[in-house]
């Protein structure tokens, strides 16, 4: 899910930094039990399973994920609200991240607004980057 956001243009610190002010981590206790999923999780999981399900996907991805944590209004959704994800990442987004670049397709008769066009050359850029990498004897 981070690279989903990082590839929008937000960096894991922003995210760091609103999740530590939405919920600051409690000083750890010994025999203390580990982390328990809230509803709130459970809840984004669900919302998660049923956007992969949607898209024909056997497998419940970050972008997924993503998506499930959109309408949340626990501390997850706070945090990406206040580090303003929640302003960018759409399902047209990320469908044009995942979909429209990775099979060579951009359909502008849908949402094509600057956010998803960026992050489709963002892909494309960091696609011929690798590919630079790849060719190019390192120095």
């Amino acid at each position: 899910m981070l690279n989903t956001v990082e590839l929008l243009g937000f960096t894991v610190a922003s995210i760091q930094a609103a999740i530590d002010a939405a919920a600051p981590a409690p000083p750890a206790a010994a025999g203390a039990p580990g982390p328990v999923m809230t509803g709130d999780a459970r809840a984004a999981i669900a919302v998660a399973a049923a956007q992969a399900a949607a898209h024909g996907s056997g497998v419940t991805t970050g972008s997924h994920l993503l998506l499930g944590l959109l309408g949340d209004t626990g501390t997850a959704g706070r945090a990406l609200k206040a580090a303003g994800v929640t302003e960018v990442v759409t399902p047209a987004v990320l469908s044009a991240l995942y979909h429209g670049v990775s099979f060579g397709r951009v359909n502008l008769g849908q949402e094509a607004d600057a956010a998803s066009l960026r992050v489709m050359l963002l892909n494309v850029l960091d696609r011929l980057d690798r590919l630079e990498r790849q060719i190019a004897p390192s120095p």
